[in-house]
């Protein structure tokens, strides 16, 4: 960074008068460069490039700023997301466990389900000789149920 003061001096010393009178080419370069000797006195060491990136850095730091709260909201989001992840994770592996559990359980039903039918088809036929003696006695030529005259 240029010291504008420094440089002021310096010209001012290489372009005065020794008599101290005014000197022509100290006017001149006051047109020619007018950051030297600004007008505003408040400004006298003023840099318009230092004050561009004052605010180039300024505008950085905002854009920085807004960059890690998007960061953060999307970190935030990423987070739950996983944490729904896990749960539904965690829902579907109970799910798979009780429908484990159930195709067992519906083993076991569907193989007592098959012994008491063949116990039941086993009754039947031994049934079936007594049966076919009632049937006759009771069921007429065409297969209709009737019940003996005295019987009713």
């Amino acid at each position: 960074m240029v010291d504008w003061a420094y440089v002021r001096w310096w010209v001012s010393f290489a372009t005065s008068n020794i008599l101290g009178g005014v000197s022509p080419a100290k006017d001149w370069l006051k047109h020619l460069v007018p950051v030297l000797w600004p007008k505003d006195k408040a400004k006298v060491n003023s840099e318009p490039e230092a004050e561009l990136s004052t605010l180039r850095k300024d505008q950085d730091l905002e854009a920085m700023r807004q960059m890690l709260t998007l960061t953060r909201d999307l970190l935030t989001q990423a987070q739950e997301r996983e944490a729904n992840m896990a749960e539904l994770e965690a829902r579907l592996k109970r799910r798979d466990e009780d429908s484990a559990a159930l195709a067992e359980r519906l083993g076991a039903w569907e193989e007592d389900l098959r012994a008491r039918e063949d116990a039941i088809r086993g009754a039947v036929d031994g049934f079936s000789v007594p049966e076919r003696t009632l049937r006759g006695l009771f069921y007429d030529i065409r297969g209709e149920f009737t019940l003996p005259e005295d019987c009713r």
